[in-house]
């Protein structure tokens, strides 16, 4: 690995063989779309040194750009998250010691949170991922990350795909632009539901929708954290950033109740540390269920945009 490129760089090859991997399963034709002139053969990866950026398509170009900045971001803000949920509340509300507030009383836990303080900054500016001090893909210090990091590369790279399947489905679907990027608002609509049958079908399994639905869950909530102000959530040609997560949750059509508490309440973590980051900390709420939480949230964050925040 070269000393001038992100730790995130060890997964890059791994990013297209999963790629390839979902259309074959899916019975998608990749050389069809390449030879009838919808998409670029090979993937743009951008290595400028700037703050993550999402990835692009480009309609006239038919070229799908990643960011290696943003594959950075994403691992740490998928890594850090995993890991407090399920270290800092998933298991001590399994062991009935969860007092409704994440203690960081583990080395695993103070590393992680760590890196998702250096994901958040690293939106605005950019910084050197120090592999000796945070987790990372490259290099596993702490016994406990030697279990977690496998894990994490595979959401992220469900996730890395859920983003490239919804810019392939821009191409492939015939959508037009306005613009140089800009698509309709029912054009996003649409490539994400096309993202999704790569990963929800009638044959998945509900724990199958629930590895789906974290690895999109913090997918979608990590793009809540980059816009500068609070009133970036809010869009005009692309589904609202907070709404996003509850249509990536509704398309995972989970039934089992065990399955909608784990991911209603991630996506309600998610959104309680964009609220606290952004300076904004509601009173402790107390709902009945997981989903009636998450949905709480939405209407929270709502009710600052009619207040002009």
């Amino acid at each position: 690995m070269s000393q001038f490129r992100l730790p995130i760089s060890v997964l890059e090859h791994n990013i297209i063989d999963e790629f390839e991997r979902r259309a074959e399963a899916k019975a998608h034709d990749l050389k069809s779309s390449v030879a009838s002139g919808k998409v670029k053969p090979t993937l743009n990866l951008i290595l400028d040194k700037i703050p993550p950026r999402g990835p692009y398509t480009n309609p006239k170009t038919r070229e799908i750009s990643l960011y290696e900045s943003h594959l950075a971001y994403l691992w740490a803000f998928v890594y850090s998250s995993f890991v407090l949920y399920e270290e800092g509340i998933q298991k001590p509300m399994l062991a009935g010691s969860f007092n409704a507030k994440l203690e960081f009383n583990t080395p695993l836990l103070q590393r992680a949170v760590a890196l998702q303080k250096w994901a958040i900054k690293f939106v605005c500016t950019y910084s050197d991922w120090k592999v000796d001090e945070l987790p990372n893909p490259a290099n596993v210090d702490l016994e406990a990350e030697k279990y977690y990091v496998p894990k994490v590369n595979k959401l992220f790279l469900q996730a890395v795909n859920f983003m490239l399947f919804h810019e392939y489905g821009h191409l492939v679907l015939g959508h037009s632009a306005d613009g140089d990027r800009d698509w309709t608002l029912a054009q996003e609509q649409d490539a994400d539901n096309y993202a999704a049958t790569f990963f929800i079908g009638a044959e998945t399994t509900e724990q199958e929708r629930q590895i789906s639905g974290v690895s999109i869950v913090l997918l979608l909530a990590s793009c809540v954290f980059i816009p500068e102000r609070i009133s970036g959530l809010w869009q005009v040609k692309h589904p609202h950033l907070h709404d996003r997560i509850r249509n990536g949750i509704s398309l995972l059509n989970l039934e089992e109740e065990s399955s909608k508490f784990y991911i209603y309440y991630l996506a309600s973590v998610a959104l309680q540390t964009y609220l606290i980051e952004r300076g904004i900390d509601f009173p402790q709420l107390e709902i009945e269920t997981a989903e009636d939480l998450f949905f709480e949230y939405l209407a929270r964050i709502d009710e600052l945009r009619e207040s002009g925040i």
